[in-house]
């Protein structure tokens, strides 16, 4: 079944399974999987019915050994039939509160060992949210500064980023590239505080950010990740992401992204649904007007730090370049980073980040690198020959 927050599973899966031929081995999966759970289901029931059943004999030998002296009581004439009446009627209640109690004993031992997980899970302290109170303020002449910042993912022993030292002014357009896993979307991660650096510090205008609320700090960034996700709700609770909504805002977003008259054209325009889990009527996006409704969201939030991760990997080159372009002007006195793999875009920005392996090679604008970095050149030149003529 599909989730809230992505597209739909069984739609995002069914091209593989029909082209790849998948049916028969994911069924023995599923078959085999089900198998295992039922035996631990089984298992567990056994282990609770084994604990019904020596509860249920207890009873019952209690029970019989009351009757069998009451009744001798009775024959040795030591006591009346009317008063072991009383006492048996005295005895059934009391034995089944008794019985009452064993077994919600029983149910919460059943379910103790989900709520000590749940508990241990909940009592875990975010890092992140709990280290500051101070509110961040920026302006253009406002600086971010990386020291010494390494980072390594939970559970692994690589480091991602190596001793980073980086100085970004917030008046200034940056964009930020390097080869696949070269470390360029962590760089983005630790900024926004997602995760926190293992040796190092980031500074917003001197103050380590871990001094700011969390809440408060996340609001400074408008990101587009290359993950991003759309929510099975309408168009416009997509990019609004709340209940409030401007909508000579959210009709001049959606014009700047070229989306304003995709989606007139549907009949319920902005109250669209995306995907078609809930309703057969609803849209189902390409991949870049996924992306336009991702950049549409950012825009229409408008923070003063655009965070820009491949968002217009699924677009021509063409559409790419008139939406960056655009992109460019309309936030032109807002700071920007830019991931992008396509370096035709890099002269839209003042400086250009050059990543390998973790580390940074190169700082500066797109003439002084391809000048002076051969690596960088490289780069440039490879994707360059792909889009020139040869004579």
């Amino acid at each position: 079944m599909g989730q809230i927050g992505a597209i739909p599973k069984m739609f995002t899966y069914a091209k593989e399974v029909r082209l790849f031929d998948m049916k028969d081995y994911l069924t023995n999966i599923v078959i085999n999987k089900g198998a295992e759970a039922n035996n631990i289901r089984l298992d567990n029931v056994k282990k609770a019915y084994n604990a019904q059943l020596y509860f249920s004999l207890t009873n019952f030998l209690q029970q019989g050994i009351i009757y069998a002296y009451l009744i001798w009581q009775v024959l040795e004439d030591n006591l009346s039939i009317g008063n072991m009446t009383i006492y048996l009627s005295a005895i059934s209640q009391f034995a089944s509160l008794f019985s009452n109690f064993v077994q919600s004993y029983l149910n919460i031992a059943k379910d103790s060992l989900k709520i000590e997980e749940y508990k241990k899970l909940i009592s875990i302290p975010l890092k992140q949210c709990e280290l500051g109170h101070k509110i961040p303020i920026i302006s253009e002449k406002s600086i971010i500064e990386f020291k010494n910042v390494s980072f390594k993912y939970p559970g692994s022993n690589i480091l991602v980023l190596k001793n980073i030292n980086l100085v970004l002014k917030l008046n200034e357009k940056i964009c930020l590239v390097g080869t696949n896993g070269s470390g360029k979307t962590t760089l983005i991660k630790l900024l926004m505080r997602l995760y926190l650096p293992i040796e190092g510090e980031i500074l917003l205008d001197g103050v380590n950010i871990n001094e700011f609320e969390y809440e408060a700090y996340q609001k400074l960034f408008s990101p587009v990740f290359q993950d991003f996700k759309l929510y099975t709700v309408s168009i416009k609770e997509n990019i609004v992401l709340n209940n409030n909504v401007n909508y000579d805002k959210l009709h001049k977003v959606c014009n700047e992204v070229m989306l304003l008259k995709k989606i007139q054209s549907l009949p319920n325009g902005f109250d669209t649904q995306v995907f078609k889990l809930y309703d057969e009527s609803g849209f189902e996006p390409s991949g870049g007007e996924s992306q336009r409704i991702a950049i549409a969201r950012a825009l229409y939030h408008d923070a003063p730090i655009y965070l820009l991760d491949e968002p217009t990997a699924a677009l021509d080159p063409i559409i790419e370049n008139e939406i960056y372009q655009q992109f460019s002007n309309i936030i032109s006195k807002k700071f920007a980073i830019m991931i992008t793999h396509r370096l035709s875009i890099v002269k839209l920005t003042n400086k250009i980040i050059l990543m390998d392996n973790g580390e940074i090679l190169g700082f500066d604008s797109h003439s002084v690198l391809y000048k002076k970095n051969q690596f960088y050149k490289n780069m440039y030149d490879v994707q360059a020959k792909y889009y020139q003529e040869h004579k």
